[in-house]
């Protein structure tokens, strides 16, 4: 297959994204029958208006669908595919904003070019949070509504954005600060199926089964640990709002469910299949000790618990918005509403049911009524 300087452009992109690639290596994948006609495609009008790389090993699909990235063959330069591939660290991207062919002279103005890193949430969060709010908040030109109401509509808009930024932030944090069970190594993975026999010959082998045992007393301790972080209490500032309870809530959601899409993977079905075979004591737990077991079912209430509180707490946003954004006069009219609301949560959410759990709610709704005084001083 022969290249002309669109894909000399591709290349220097790729070898540009992928510092270690040798453009040896990427003129011999480029030149493969399968990606140069899906690249010689991607070129024309009518083409995919993007096209994916990655510089990794090659993904490997397991029984379950679980998708494991293969290094024992070093590495390739491949076309990516969301439903097929697993990114490692990083993936390129090229788009076609062209509505016509990419042409040798105008490849440079006809494609876009960028990488995507396993951090893109983290990145993206810093664009919105420290590039986007600021400039928009800074620049007051962009806003194309009438003038005389342009203020309380960029003031409603930057709110929001600074709110999903916010979002973005826990979201960023709960990945950051969630457990990671404990895996096993690789030659268990490698040599053993996810079959009752394989189980059964893992729990005959005493020295294997004391290994998947002590994995599983690490899981029930890491579990424990986060079950227990909401009955001693947080510290909070004395200033918190409403909004810090929301974060406070989707950052557990957001762990629980890390946890639960872990439990799903082979690496921990392995261990859980290895365990129940051998009849762990790590399951049913000893004295004044958890097992795996009541560990679990108290995961699946504690995410119940926090998607529900998740849930009650998001119905107050739009009662919220004035004691974030707005006037006095509109924080008052806006409190029948906003104590409704709370009436509602008190009568049916299952955490908010006491008076000693609403109360905090109530403390935050004050310092935000105050932070919304002070601004309007």
């Amino acid at each position: 297959m022969s290249l002309d300087g669109r894909h000399d452009y591709v290349i220097g992109k790729l070898l540009e994204g992928f510092p270690d690639l040798e453009e040896v290596l990427a003129r011999q994948a480029m030149k493969r029958a399968e990606m140069c006609e899906q690249v010689d495609a991607f070129f024309t009008a009518d083409g995919p208006k993007v096209i994916l790389f990655v510089y990794q090993g090659s993904t490997v699909v397991q029984e379950d669908g679980t998708k494991l990235i293969d290094s024992k063959g070093g590495k390739q330069l491949a076309l990516a595919s969301p439903a097929d591939v697993k990114v490692a660290d990083q993936c390129m991207y090229f788009v076609r904003t062209a509505k016509k062919d990419v042409a040798v002279a105008s490849v440079e103005n006809d494609l876009v070019s960028g990488s995507v890193s396993k951090n893109a949430l983290e990145t993206f969060q810093v664009m919105v949070s420290d590039m986007y709010v600021p400039f928009l908040g800074q620049n007051g030109n962009w806003a194309l509504k009438a003038e005389d109401q342009n203020k309380e509509w960029k003031d409603e808009f930057i709110g929001n954005a600074t709110k999903f930024g916010s979002a973005l932030s826990e979201s960023v944090t709960s990945l950051q600060k969630g457990i990671e069970l404990r895996k096993p190594e690789d030659k268990y993975l490698d040599s053993m199926e996810l079959k009752n026999s394989s189980f059964n010959k893992a729990a005959s082998d005493e020295e294997m089964a004391a290994y998947f045992e002590a994995i599983m007393e690490s899981w029930c301790a890491d579990v424990e640990a986060i079950l227990n972080e909401d009955s001693k209490g947080r510290v909070e500032s004395e200033d918190a709002g409403i909004n810090d309870e929301l974060d406070y809530w989707r950052t557990r959601m957001a762990r629980f469910n890390s946890i639960t899409e872990q439990l799903k993977s082979k690496e921990c079905k392995l261990v859980l299949g290895v365990a129940n075979a051998s009849r762990s004591k790590a399951l049913r737990g000893d004295v004044g000790k958890k097992g795996w077991k009541q560990l679990d079912m108290e995961i699946t209430d504690a995410a119940n618990i926090a998607k529900d509180n998740v849930k009650y707490l998001t119905m107050l946003d739009k009662s919220l918005e004035p004691l974030y954004q707005g006037t006095v006069q509109a924080t008052i009219d806006a409190l029948p509403a906003l104590m409704n609301n709370f009436k509602l949560m008190h009568t049916i959410a299952r955490y908010y049911n006491s008076a000693e759990r609403m109360t905090p709610l109530f403390q935050k709704v004050t310092n935000q009524m105050i932070g919304c005084c002070k601004r309007q001083l």
